[in-house]
Protein backbone atom coordinates (compact mmCIF):
# COMPACT_ATOMS: atom_id res chain seq x y z
CA UNK A 1 0.00 0.00 0.00
CA UNK A 2 1.48 3.14 -0.93
CA UNK A 3 2.26 6.57 1.60
CA UNK A 4 0.36 9.23 0.19
CA UNK A 5 1.52 13.00 0.94
CA UNK A 6 -1.38 14.79 3.24
CA UNK A 7 -2.02 18.40 4.29
CA UNK A 8 -0.81 20.09 7.46
CA UNK A 9 -3.19 22.82 8.15
CA UNK A 10 -1.07 25.45 10.06
CA UNK A 11 -1.18 29.17 8.96
CA UNK A 12 -4.57 28.37 7.04
CA UNK A 13 -7.47 26.38 8.59
CA UNK A 14 -9.26 24.12 6.86
CA UNK A 15 -12.10 26.22 6.40
CA UNK A 16 -10.62 28.46 4.38
CA UNK A 17 -11.77 29.05 1.03
CA UNK A 18 -10.28 26.76 -1.42
CA UNK A 19 -8.95 24.64 1.46
CA UNK A 20 -12.33 22.58 2.75
CA UNK A 21 -11.33 19.52 -0.35
CA UNK A 22 -8.17 18.99 0.79
CA UNK A 23 -9.07 16.43 3.41
CA UNK A 24 -10.19 14.21 0.67
CA UNK A 25 -6.88 13.00 0.25
CA UNK A 26 -7.68 10.59 3.90
CA UNK A 27 -5.46 12.73 6.26
CA UNK A 28 -4.72 15.74 7.73
CA UNK A 29 -3.60 17.49 10.64
CA UNK A 30 -4.50 20.58 11.81
CA UNK A 31 -2.02 22.76 14.20
CA UNK A 32 -4.54 23.56 17.21
CA UNK A 33 -1.71 26.04 18.80
CA UNK A 34 -1.25 27.86 15.91
CA UNK A 35 -4.89 28.94 15.74
CA UNK A 36 -4.18 31.53 17.92
CA UNK A 37 -2.72 33.50 15.20
CA UNK A 38 -4.41 32.53 12.27
CA UNK A 39 -7.99 32.14 13.70
CA UNK A 40 -8.21 34.02 17.06
CA UNK A 41 -12.34 32.96 17.14
CA UNK A 42 -11.25 29.35 16.51
CA UNK A 43 -8.28 29.33 18.68
CA UNK A 44 -11.04 30.45 21.57
CA UNK A 45 -13.21 27.45 21.06
CA UNK A 46 -10.16 25.56 21.36
CA UNK A 47 -9.01 26.87 24.87
CA UNK A 48 -13.04 26.25 25.56
CA UNK A 49 -12.48 22.35 25.10
CA UNK A 50 -9.22 22.63 27.42
CA UNK A 51 -11.06 24.74 30.28
CA UNK A 52 -13.69 21.81 30.14
CA UNK A 53 -11.45 18.73 30.24
CA UNK A 54 -9.20 20.77 33.30
CA UNK A 55 -12.47 20.82 35.22
CA UNK A 56 -12.82 16.94 34.88
CA UNK A 57 -9.23 16.66 35.50
CA UNK A 58 -9.31 18.73 38.70
CA UNK A 59 -12.83 16.95 40.16
CA UNK A 60 -11.00 14.88 42.24
CA UNK A 61 -8.76 17.74 43.92
CA UNK A 62 -11.93 19.73 44.07
CA UNK A 63 -13.90 16.49 45.79
CA UNK A 64 -10.74 16.10 48.48
CA UNK A 65 -11.37 19.64 49.72
CA UNK A 66 -15.14 19.20 49.97
CA UNK A 67 -14.05 15.69 51.55
CA UNK A 68 -11.97 17.47 54.61
CA UNK A 69 -14.16 20.39 55.15
CA UNK A 70 -16.75 17.54 55.64
CA UNK A 71 -14.82 15.45 57.41
CA UNK A 72 -14.22 18.54 59.46
CA UNK A 73 -17.76 19.16 60.00
CA UNK A 74 -18.42 15.41 60.73
CA UNK A 75 -15.51 15.24 63.54
CA UNK A 76 -16.94 18.02 65.12
CA UNK A 77 -20.54 16.86 65.24
CA UNK A 78 -19.04 13.13 66.41
CA UNK A 79 -17.05 15.31 69.31
CA UNK A 80 -20.29 16.78 70.58
CA UNK A 81 -22.76 13.56 70.22
CA UNK A 82 -19.61 11.53 71.62
CA UNK A 83 -20.15 14.71 74.91
CA UNK A 84 -23.76 14.03 74.76
CA UNK A 85 -23.66 10.48 74.10
CA UNK A 86 -21.12 8.20 75.52
CA UNK A 87 -22.61 5.24 74.64
CA UNK A 88 -22.54 5.94 70.61
CA UNK A 89 -21.88 2.12 68.60
CA UNK A 90 -18.41 2.34 67.17
CA UNK A 91 -19.31 -0.04 64.54
CA UNK A 92 -22.65 1.83 63.14
CA UNK A 93 -19.74 5.04 62.81
CA UNK A 94 -17.70 3.27 61.03
CA UNK A 95 -20.39 1.85 58.78
CA UNK A 96 -21.80 5.62 58.31
CA UNK A 97 -18.23 6.47 57.40
CA UNK A 98 -17.60 4.05 54.62
CA UNK A 99 -21.44 4.86 53.22
CA UNK A 100 -20.63 8.13 52.97
CA UNK A 101 -17.39 7.31 51.44
CA UNK A 102 -18.66 5.33 48.88
CA UNK A 103 -21.61 7.99 48.17
CA UNK A 104 -18.88 10.65 47.60
CA UNK A 105 -16.82 8.43 45.06
CA UNK A 106 -20.17 7.97 43.37
CA UNK A 107 -20.89 11.80 43.57
CA UNK A 108 -16.97 12.18 42.00
CA UNK A 109 -17.35 9.34 38.88
CA UNK A 110 -20.83 11.32 38.23
CA UNK A 111 -19.53 14.77 37.53
CA UNK A 112 -16.21 13.19 36.12
CA UNK A 113 -18.01 11.94 33.41
CA UNK A 114 -20.69 14.60 33.27
CA UNK A 115 -17.63 17.08 32.33
CA UNK A 116 -16.06 14.30 29.92
CA UNK A 117 -19.50 14.11 27.81
CA UNK A 118 -19.74 18.17 27.31
CA UNK A 119 -16.10 18.10 26.40
CA UNK A 120 -16.35 15.33 23.90
CA UNK A 121 -19.75 17.11 22.35
CA UNK A 122 -17.73 20.23 22.54
CA UNK A 123 -14.79 18.93 20.66
CA UNK A 124 -16.93 17.13 17.75
CA UNK A 125 -19.03 19.82 17.28
CA UNK A 126 -15.84 22.10 17.03
CA UNK A 127 -14.13 19.47 14.89
CA UNK A 128 -17.12 18.63 12.13
CA UNK A 129 -18.69 22.43 12.56
CA UNK A 130 -16.27 25.48 13.29
CA UNK A 131 -13.31 23.01 11.28
CA UNK A 132 -15.17 20.70 9.26
CA UNK A 133 -13.49 17.90 8.55
CA UNK A 134 -15.35 14.75 8.53
CA UNK A 135 -13.86 12.88 10.89
CA UNK A 136 -15.73 9.52 10.63
CA UNK A 137 -13.63 9.10 7.54
CA UNK A 138 -10.79 11.18 7.26
CA UNK A 139 -7.63 10.79 9.61
CA UNK A 140 -7.54 13.70 11.56
CA UNK A 141 -4.71 14.52 13.44
CA UNK A 142 -4.73 17.66 15.73
CA UNK A 143 -1.36 19.05 17.24
CA UNK A 144 -1.84 20.36 21.28
CA UNK A 145 -0.27 21.77 23.27
CA UNK A 146 1.61 20.01 25.60
CA UNK A 147 1.39 21.96 28.83
CA UNK A 148 -2.78 21.24 28.26
CA UNK A 149 -2.16 17.79 27.69
CA UNK A 150 -0.23 17.70 31.28
CA UNK A 151 -2.67 20.59 32.92
CA UNK A 152 -6.04 18.40 31.59
CA UNK A 153 -3.77 14.95 32.63
CA UNK A 154 -4.22 13.53 29.55
CA UNK A 155 -8.05 14.21 29.70
CA UNK A 156 -7.57 16.33 26.65
CA UNK A 157 -5.74 13.88 24.36
CA UNK A 158 -8.90 10.99 25.15
CA UNK A 159 -11.69 13.81 24.34
CA UNK A 160 -9.96 14.62 20.78
CA UNK A 161 -9.65 10.86 20.30
CA UNK A 162 -13.28 10.10 21.52
CA UNK A 163 -14.66 12.70 19.26
CA UNK A 164 -13.27 11.41 16.36
CA UNK A 165 -9.64 12.00 16.07
CA UNK A 166 -7.14 9.28 14.63
CA UNK A 167 -4.23 10.41 16.54
CA UNK A 168 -2.93 13.44 19.19
CA UNK A 169 0.64 15.37 17.48
CA UNK A 170 2.57 16.87 20.58
CA UNK A 171 5.82 18.86 19.86
CA UNK A 172 8.93 17.68 21.64
CA UNK A 173 11.21 19.71 19.85
CA UNK A 174 12.91 20.77 23.21
CA UNK A 175 14.89 18.34 25.04
CA UNK A 176 13.85 20.39 28.45
CA UNK A 177 10.50 21.53 26.89
CA UNK A 178 7.48 19.65 28.72
CA UNK A 179 7.16 17.77 25.47
CA UNK A 180 8.38 14.51 27.25
CA UNK A 181 6.72 14.43 30.09
CA UNK A 182 3.27 15.45 27.67
CA UNK A 183 3.58 12.27 25.88
CA UNK A 184 3.24 10.58 29.44
CA UNK A 185 0.52 12.51 30.47
CA UNK A 186 -1.24 11.88 27.49
CA UNK A 187 -1.94 8.19 28.84
CA UNK A 188 -3.75 6.90 25.38
CA UNK A 189 -2.43 3.84 22.98
CA UNK A 190 1.16 3.88 21.29
CA UNK A 191 -0.66 4.09 17.68
CA UNK A 192 -2.37 7.21 18.46
CA UNK A 193 0.13 9.41 19.44
CA UNK A 194 3.00 11.19 17.88
CA UNK A 195 5.72 12.84 19.00
CA UNK A 196 7.03 16.47 16.73
CA UNK A 197 10.24 17.64 16.45
CA UNK A 198 11.31 20.42 14.42
CA UNK A 199 14.89 20.42 12.55
CA UNK A 200 16.45 23.46 11.46
CA UNK A 201 19.44 25.54 10.61
CA UNK A 202 19.80 26.80 14.24
CA UNK A 203 19.83 23.59 15.70
CA UNK A 204 23.78 23.66 16.30
CA UNK A 205 23.02 27.09 18.30
CA UNK A 206 20.32 25.59 20.37
CA UNK A 207 21.59 22.72 22.86
CA UNK A 208 18.22 22.01 23.87
CA UNK A 209 17.16 20.45 21.07
CA UNK A 210 17.08 16.40 20.58
CA UNK A 211 19.63 15.37 17.83
CA UNK A 212 18.19 13.67 15.03
CA UNK A 213 20.19 10.48 15.78
CA UNK A 214 18.69 10.31 19.33
CA UNK A 215 15.07 11.59 18.37
CA UNK A 216 13.43 7.61 18.15
CA UNK A 217 15.05 6.06 21.02
CA UNK A 218 13.09 9.13 23.33
CA UNK A 219 9.69 8.82 22.29
CA UNK A 220 9.64 5.18 21.13
CA UNK A 221 8.53 4.44 24.54
CA UNK A 222 5.44 6.47 24.15
CA UNK A 223 4.98 6.43 20.26
CA UNK A 224 4.88 4.37 17.17
CA UNK A 225 4.87 7.61 14.86
CA UNK A 226 7.67 10.12 14.84
CA UNK A 227 6.76 13.46 12.91
CA UNK A 228 9.68 15.92 11.83
CA UNK A 229 9.54 18.82 10.09
CA UNK A 230 12.27 20.30 8.62
CA UNK A 231 12.67 24.00 8.01
CA UNK A 232 15.59 24.35 5.71
CA UNK A 233 15.29 22.67 2.42
CA UNK A 234 19.15 21.27 2.34
CA UNK A 235 18.50 20.30 5.57
CA UNK A 236 16.09 17.72 3.83
CA UNK A 237 18.55 16.47 0.48
CA UNK A 238 17.32 13.07 -0.68
CA UNK A 239 20.51 11.14 0.61
CA UNK A 240 19.90 12.94 4.12
CA UNK A 241 16.58 11.71 4.22
CA UNK A 242 17.77 7.81 3.27
CA UNK A 243 20.33 7.94 5.98
CA UNK A 244 18.20 9.03 8.35
CA UNK A 245 15.57 6.76 7.60
CA UNK A 246 17.94 3.64 7.33
CA UNK A 247 19.32 4.26 11.15
CA UNK A 248 15.62 4.01 12.11
CA UNK A 249 14.98 0.37 13.44
CA UNK A 250 11.32 -0.06 14.03
CA UNK A 251 11.63 -3.79 14.68
CA UNK A 252 14.32 -2.75 17.96
CA UNK A 253 12.71 0.71 18.71
CA UNK A 254 8.85 -0.13 17.93
CA UNK A 255 8.56 2.06 15.00
CA UNK A 256 5.96 1.85 12.56
CA UNK A 257 5.87 5.17 10.78
CA UNK A 258 8.26 8.14 9.90
CA UNK A 259 6.62 11.80 9.02
CA UNK A 260 8.65 14.34 6.76
CA UNK A 261 6.78 17.57 6.96
CA UNK A 262 7.80 20.49 4.94
CA UNK A 263 6.27 24.03 3.32
CA UNK A 264 6.11 22.95 -0.54
CA UNK A 265 6.23 26.86 -1.35
CA UNK A 266 10.29 26.91 0.45
CA UNK A 267 10.94 24.12 -1.35
CA UNK A 268 9.85 24.93 -4.71
CA UNK A 269 12.20 28.22 -4.00
CA UNK A 270 15.50 26.39 -2.81
CA UNK A 271 15.47 24.56 -6.15
CA UNK A 272 14.50 27.70 -8.37
CA UNK A 273 17.39 29.14 -7.07
CA UNK A 274 19.05 26.12 -7.33
CA UNK A 275 18.21 26.08 -11.42
CA UNK A 276 19.28 30.00 -11.60
CA UNK A 277 22.41 29.44 -10.03
CA UNK A 278 23.07 26.30 -13.02
CA UNK A 279 21.60 28.17 -16.15
CA UNK A 280 23.31 31.34 -15.00
CA UNK A 281 26.92 29.56 -15.34
CA UNK A 282 26.10 28.13 -18.64
CA UNK A 283 24.44 30.88 -20.41
CA UNK A 284 25.32 34.62 -21.06
CA UNK A 285 22.42 36.25 -22.87
CA UNK A 286 19.09 35.69 -24.23
CA UNK A 287 16.17 37.28 -26.19
CA UNK A 288 13.24 38.35 -23.90
CA UNK A 289 10.68 35.61 -26.31
CA UNK A 290 13.62 33.02 -25.28
CA UNK A 291 13.73 33.97 -21.75
CA UNK A 292 10.02 33.58 -21.29
CA UNK A 293 10.33 30.35 -22.51
CA UNK A 294 13.47 29.24 -20.07
CA UNK A 295 11.40 30.80 -17.44
CA UNK A 296 8.46 28.21 -18.34
CA UNK A 297 10.44 25.59 -18.82
CA UNK A 298 12.56 26.34 -15.81
CA UNK A 299 9.16 25.86 -13.76
CA UNK A 300 8.47 22.82 -14.82
CA UNK A 301 11.57 21.05 -14.08
CA UNK A 302 11.30 22.26 -10.48
CA UNK A 303 7.75 20.83 -10.06
CA UNK A 304 8.99 18.27 -11.54
CA UNK A 305 12.07 17.64 -9.37
CA UNK A 306 9.42 18.17 -6.16
CA UNK A 307 7.09 15.80 -7.54
CA UNK A 308 9.94 13.20 -8.18
CA UNK A 309 11.49 13.82 -4.50
CA UNK A 310 8.13 13.80 -2.70
CA UNK A 311 7.64 10.31 -4.95
CA UNK A 312 11.07 8.93 -3.85
CA UNK A 313 10.40 10.01 -0.28
CA UNK A 314 6.74 8.43 -0.14
CA UNK A 315 8.77 5.11 -1.42
CA UNK A 316 11.05 4.74 1.14
CA UNK A 317 9.31 2.61 3.63
CA UNK A 318 8.19 -0.11 0.64
CA UNK A 319 11.81 -1.49 -0.01
CA UNK A 320 11.25 -4.74 -0.57
CA UNK A 321 13.08 -8.50 0.05
CA UNK A 322 12.22 -11.63 -0.79
CA UNK A 323 9.14 -10.11 -3.16
CA UNK A 324 7.97 -8.82 0.51
CA UNK A 325 8.28 -5.53 2.28
CA UNK A 326 10.82 -5.77 4.78
CA UNK A 327 9.89 -5.86 8.82
CA UNK A 328 12.62 -3.43 9.33
CA UNK A 329 11.46 -0.10 7.83
CA UNK A 330 9.58 2.09 8.73
CA UNK A 331 7.06 3.56 6.64
CA UNK A 332 7.07 7.03 5.29
CA UNK A 333 4.68 9.85 4.69
CA UNK A 334 5.53 13.33 3.34
CA UNK A 335 3.22 16.01 5.19
CA UNK A 336 2.72 19.11 3.51
CA UNK A 337 2.42 22.72 5.36
CA UNK A 338 -0.49 24.95 4.04
CA UNK A 339 -0.44 23.59 0.19
CA UNK A 340 -2.65 24.75 -2.36
CA UNK A 341 -4.86 22.22 -4.20
CA UNK A 342 -2.59 22.17 -6.83
CA UNK A 343 0.56 21.18 -4.92
CA UNK A 344 -1.10 18.63 -2.93
CA UNK A 345 -3.04 17.38 -5.64
CA UNK A 346 0.29 17.39 -7.72
CA UNK A 347 2.37 15.28 -5.02
CA UNK A 348 -0.33 12.77 -4.28
CA UNK A 349 -0.58 12.09 -8.15
CA UNK A 350 3.08 11.81 -8.51
CA UNK A 351 2.74 8.74 -5.84
CA UNK A 352 0.73 7.01 -8.34
CA UNK A 353 1.66 4.37 -10.90
CA UNK A 354 0.01 3.82 -14.44
CA UNK A 355 0.52 1.35 -17.04
CA UNK A 356 -2.20 2.69 -19.55
CA UNK A 357 -0.81 4.78 -22.65
CA UNK A 358 -2.92 7.49 -21.98
CA UNK A 359 -1.46 7.56 -18.24
CA UNK A 360 -4.83 7.65 -16.57
CA UNK A 361 -5.84 5.78 -13.56
CA UNK A 362 -9.01 3.86 -13.51
CA UNK A 363 -11.45 4.82 -10.28
CA UNK A 364 -13.92 2.61 -8.52
CA UNK A 365 -17.00 5.18 -7.40
CA UNK A 366 -18.39 3.56 -3.74
CA UNK A 367 -20.59 5.34 -1.42
CA UNK A 368 -19.87 5.30 2.31
CA UNK A 369 -20.53 1.89 2.68
CA UNK A 370 -17.91 0.86 -0.07
CA UNK A 371 -20.78 -0.31 -2.60
CA UNK A 372 -19.23 0.25 -5.72
CA UNK A 373 -21.91 2.72 -7.96
CA UNK A 374 -19.38 2.90 -11.24
CA UNK A 375 -16.14 2.77 -13.43
CA UNK A 376 -14.68 5.73 -14.35
CA UNK A 377 -11.01 7.75 -15.01
CA UNK A 378 -9.00 9.74 -13.14
CA UNK A 379 -6.07 12.39 -14.16
CA UNK A 380 -3.89 14.39 -12.05
CA UNK A 381 -5.95 17.51 -13.40
CA UNK A 382 -9.00 15.52 -12.28
CA UNK A 383 -7.50 14.71 -8.91
CA UNK A 384 -6.44 18.51 -8.17
CA UNK A 385 -9.97 20.20 -9.23
CA UNK A 386 -11.41 17.30 -7.01
CA UNK A 387 -9.91 18.75 -4.65
CA UNK A 388 -10.15 22.32 -5.19
CA UNK A 389 -14.29 21.75 -5.64
CA UNK A 390 -14.73 19.01 -2.71
CA UNK A 391 -17.21 17.23 -5.28
CA UNK A 392 -16.05 14.26 -7.32
CA UNK A 393 -14.42 15.44 -10.67
CA UNK A 394 -13.40 12.72 -13.79
CA UNK A 395 -11.88 12.46 -16.76
CA UNK A 396 -13.75 12.11 -19.60
CA UNK A 397 -11.94 9.41 -22.04
CA UNK A 398 -14.85 10.49 -24.99
CA UNK A 399 -14.95 13.83 -24.22
CA UNK A 400 -11.11 14.16 -23.64
CA UNK A 401 -11.43 16.46 -20.56
CA UNK A 402 -12.44 17.06 -16.99
CA UNK A 403 -15.82 15.86 -16.24
CA UNK A 404 -17.45 17.27 -13.29
CA UNK A 405 -19.97 14.82 -12.07
CA UNK A 406 -23.51 16.57 -12.18
CA UNK A 407 -22.42 19.72 -14.08
CA UNK A 408 -25.56 18.56 -16.20
CA UNK A 409 -27.45 15.68 -14.67
CA UNK A 410 -27.68 17.39 -11.36
CA UNK A 411 -26.83 13.80 -9.77
CA UNK A 412 -23.36 15.63 -8.27
CA UNK A 413 -21.40 13.66 -5.73
CA UNK A 414 -19.77 15.11 -2.41
CA UNK A 415 -16.29 13.69 -2.47
CA UNK A 416 -15.40 12.28 0.74
CA UNK A 417 -11.76 10.31 0.35
CA UNK A 418 -9.69 9.12 -2.05
CA UNK A 419 -7.93 6.02 -1.56
CA UNK A 420 -5.38 4.00 -3.97
CA UNK A 421 -4.71 0.25 -4.07
CA UNK A 422 -1.89 -1.82 -2.91
CA UNK A 423 -0.52 -1.68 -6.14
CA UNK A 424 -0.44 2.15 -6.77
CA UNK A 425 -1.90 1.75 -10.53
CA UNK A 426 -5.76 2.53 -9.02
CA UNK A 427 -8.43 5.01 -6.87
CA UNK A 428 -10.91 4.09 -5.39
CA UNK A 429 -13.39 7.71 -4.44
CA UNK A 430 -16.24 7.59 -1.60
CA UNK A 431 -19.04 9.98 -2.29
CA UNK A 432 -22.32 10.93 -1.41
CA UNK A 433 -24.31 10.82 -4.33
CA UNK A 434 -26.63 13.58 -4.28
CA UNK A 435 -29.34 15.20 -6.81
CA UNK A 436 -32.58 14.19 -7.79
CA UNK A 437 -36.37 15.05 -6.43
CA UNK A 438 -35.86 14.70 -2.63
CA UNK A 439 -38.73 17.93 -2.02
CA UNK A 440 -41.81 16.32 -0.37
CA UNK A 441 -44.97 16.54 -2.24
CA UNK A 442 -47.92 18.71 -0.66
CA UNK A 443 -51.07 18.88 -2.02
CA UNK A 444 -52.70 22.15 -0.87
CA UNK A 445 -54.25 25.00 -2.45
CA UNK A 446 -51.28 27.44 -3.70
CA UNK A 447 -51.93 28.05 -7.20
CA UNK A 448 -48.40 28.01 -7.78
CA UNK A 449 -48.45 24.39 -6.49
CA UNK A 450 -48.26 21.40 -9.52
CA UNK A 451 -50.91 19.30 -8.12
CA UNK A 452 -51.66 15.68 -8.97
CA UNK A 453 -54.32 13.07 -7.95
CA UNK A 454 -51.59 10.79 -7.27
CA UNK A 455 -47.82 12.84 -6.80
CA UNK A 456 -45.03 11.71 -9.21
CA UNK A 457 -42.42 9.31 -8.23
CA UNK A 458 -39.75 10.61 -6.17
CA UNK A 459 -36.73 10.83 -8.04
CA UNK A 460 -33.87 9.69 -6.38
CA UNK A 461 -29.86 10.19 -6.52
CA UNK A 462 -28.77 8.27 -9.44
CA UNK A 463 -24.96 7.72 -10.60
CA UNK A 464 -25.63 6.16 -14.01
CA UNK A 465 -26.97 7.32 -16.76
CA UNK A 466 -29.81 4.97 -16.75
CA UNK A 467 -30.91 6.97 -13.87
CA UNK A 468 -30.49 4.07 -11.40
CA UNK A 469 -28.40 4.67 -8.05
CA UNK A 470 -25.53 2.45 -9.59
CA UNK A 471 -24.04 1.19 -13.00
CA UNK A 472 -25.29 -2.10 -11.95
CA UNK A 473 -28.80 -1.90 -12.01
CA UNK A 474 -31.18 -1.71 -8.75
CA UNK A 475 -30.02 -2.01 -5.73
CA UNK A 476 -30.56 -4.90 -3.37
CA UNK A 477 -30.31 -5.34 0.75
CA UNK A 478 -30.63 -2.62 2.65
CA UNK A 479 -30.44 -0.01 0.14
CA UNK A 480 -33.64 -1.36 -1.87
CA UNK A 481 -35.02 -1.02 1.68
CA UNK A 482 -34.14 2.35 2.04
CA UNK A 483 -34.98 3.27 -1.41
CA UNK A 484 -38.07 2.05 -1.13
CA UNK A 485 -39.15 3.49 2.30
CA UNK A 486 -38.15 6.95 0.91
CA UNK A 487 -40.45 6.43 -1.99
CA UNK A 488 -43.20 5.52 0.36
CA UNK A 489 -43.02 8.85 2.65
CA UNK A 490 -43.45 10.17 -0.52
CA UNK A 491 -46.15 8.30 -1.88
CA UNK A 492 -47.68 5.26 -0.09
CA UNK A 493 -50.33 3.21 -2.30
CA UNK A 494 -53.73 2.90 -0.36
CA UNK A 495 -53.64 0.59 2.84
CA UNK A 496 -49.82 0.65 3.10
CA UNK A 497 -48.88 -0.53 6.26
CA UNK A 498 -45.38 1.50 6.14
CA UNK A 499 -47.35 4.56 5.72
CA UNK A 500 -49.11 3.83 8.80
CA UNK A 501 -45.91 3.30 10.66
CA UNK A 502 -45.10 6.68 9.33
CA UNK A 503 -48.13 8.60 10.33
CA UNK A 504 -48.46 6.63 14.02
CA UNK A 505 -45.10 7.17 15.86
CA UNK A 506 -46.07 5.41 18.90
CA UNK A 507 -47.03 2.36 16.65
CA UNK A 508 -43.69 2.35 15.02
CA UNK A 509 -42.47 2.75 18.81
CA UNK A 510 -44.01 -0.13 20.13
CA UNK A 511 -43.19 -1.98 16.98
CA UNK A 512 -39.40 -1.37 17.23
CA UNK A 513 -39.47 -2.91 21.38
CA UNK A 514 -41.30 -5.25 20.64
CA UNK A 515 -39.25 -6.94 17.58
CA UNK A 516 -36.30 -6.17 19.88
CA UNK A 517 -37.58 -8.40 22.28
CA UNK A 518 -38.12 -11.09 19.29
CA UNK A 519 -34.56 -11.28 18.34
CA UNK A 520 -33.61 -11.14 21.73
CA UNK A 521 -35.70 -14.16 22.79
CA UNK A 522 -34.66 -15.93 18.99
CA UNK A 523 -32.51 -19.35 18.96
CA UNK A 524 -32.36 -20.90 15.96
CA UNK A 525 -29.83 -19.38 13.53
CA UNK A 526 -33.03 -19.05 10.98
CA UNK A 527 -35.05 -17.19 14.21
CA UNK A 528 -32.90 -14.77 14.85
CA UNK A 529 -31.78 -13.96 11.12
CA UNK A 530 -35.68 -13.53 10.76
CA UNK A 531 -35.94 -11.30 13.74
CA UNK A 532 -33.46 -9.67 12.66
CA UNK A 533 -34.47 -8.77 9.52
CA UNK A 534 -38.03 -7.29 11.01
CA UNK A 535 -35.78 -4.84 13.54
CA UNK A 536 -34.02 -3.67 10.54
CA UNK A 537 -37.40 -2.90 9.09
CA UNK A 538 -38.86 -0.92 11.70
CA UNK A 539 -35.60 0.76 12.54
CA UNK A 540 -35.08 1.80 8.98
CA UNK A 541 -38.23 3.21 9.09
CA UNK A 542 -37.84 4.82 12.37
CA UNK A 543 -34.90 6.49 10.00
CA UNK A 544 -36.04 7.42 7.26
CA UNK A 545 -38.57 9.37 8.64
CA UNK A 546 -36.04 11.33 10.83
CA UNK A 547 -34.63 11.97 7.46
CA UNK A 548 -31.72 9.72 8.25
CA UNK A 549 -30.18 7.02 5.68
CA UNK A 550 -27.62 4.41 6.12
CA UNK A 551 -24.35 6.62 5.13
CA UNK A 552 -24.69 8.45 8.69
CA UNK A 553 -25.17 5.11 10.64
CA UNK A 554 -22.34 4.33 9.15
CA UNK A 555 -20.76 7.50 9.65
CA UNK A 556 -21.46 7.35 13.15
CA UNK A 557 -19.84 3.76 13.69
CA UNK A 558 -17.03 4.72 12.18
CA UNK A 559 -16.76 7.71 14.56
CA UNK A 560 -17.05 5.24 17.02
CA UNK A 561 -14.12 2.86 16.59
CA UNK A 562 -11.84 6.08 17.12
CA UNK A 563 -12.90 5.96 20.69
CA UNK A 564 -10.26 5.27 23.39
CA UNK A 565 -12.54 5.96 26.24
CA UNK A 566 -15.19 3.18 26.87
CA UNK A 567 -18.28 2.73 29.07
CA UNK A 568 -19.17 -0.10 30.99
CA UNK A 569 -22.16 -0.98 29.02
CA UNK A 570 -24.84 -1.90 31.87
CA UNK A 571 -28.30 -2.07 30.69
CA UNK A 572 -30.46 1.01 31.87
CA UNK A 573 -33.52 0.02 34.52
CA UNK A 574 -35.39 2.44 33.16
CA UNK A 575 -34.96 1.93 29.90
CA UNK A 576 -36.25 -1.49 30.73
CA UNK A 577 -38.88 -0.75 32.34
CA UNK A 578 -40.62 1.27 29.94
CA UNK A 579 -39.88 -1.55 27.08
CA UNK A 580 -41.60 -3.82 29.72
CA UNK A 581 -44.41 -1.61 29.80
CA UNK A 582 -45.09 -1.25 26.36
CA UNK A 583 -44.93 -5.32 25.68
CA UNK A 584 -47.41 -5.39 28.84
CA UNK A 585 -49.65 -3.11 27.12
CA UNK A 586 -49.49 -5.62 23.74
CA UNK A 587 -49.51 -8.65 25.70
CA UNK A 588 -53.40 -7.04 26.54
CA UNK A 589 -54.23 -6.06 23.57
CA UNK A 590 -53.47 -9.48 21.94
CA UNK A 591 -55.62 -10.81 25.03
Amino acid sequence: MASLPYVVFVQVPPVSEGRKGLTAVGRCRVDLTALSSSSPSLYDKYQAIVAKNLQQATVGLNHNRTNDNNNNNNNNNNNNNNNNNNDNDPEQQQQQQQQQQQQKEQDKKKEEKKFMKQGKAMAADFLQVDLQVDVSIVDVEVVVAGSDLIATNGCLAACFLDAGCARIVVDVTNSNDSGVEALEAARVPSERLVAHFVVGSDDNNNDNRWSVETIPSVVARWCQTISIEWTEWRDLAPEKLTQFHASIDPTALGLEHVVFQFHPGAARQHLKQQQEREQSSSSSSSSSSSSQNDDEEQSRAVEHLLSQFIAQTCQMGHSKKGGRKSSRVASVTVALTDPTALELGSAYAACLQSDRPDGLWATVVCNRQEQALGLVYSSMESIVESLVQGQAVYYSRSRQGLWHKGATSGHYQILHRLDVDCDSDALRSIVTQLGGDSSVYKDDDNENCNTHAQPPPLQLPAFCHLNTYTCWGPPRGLRHLQETLQQRLHSAPEGSYTKRLFQDSDLLRDKLVEEAQELAEAETPHDVASELADVLYFAMTRAVKAGVGLDEAVAELDKRDRKVTRRKGDSKAFRIAAGQAILEKAAKGND
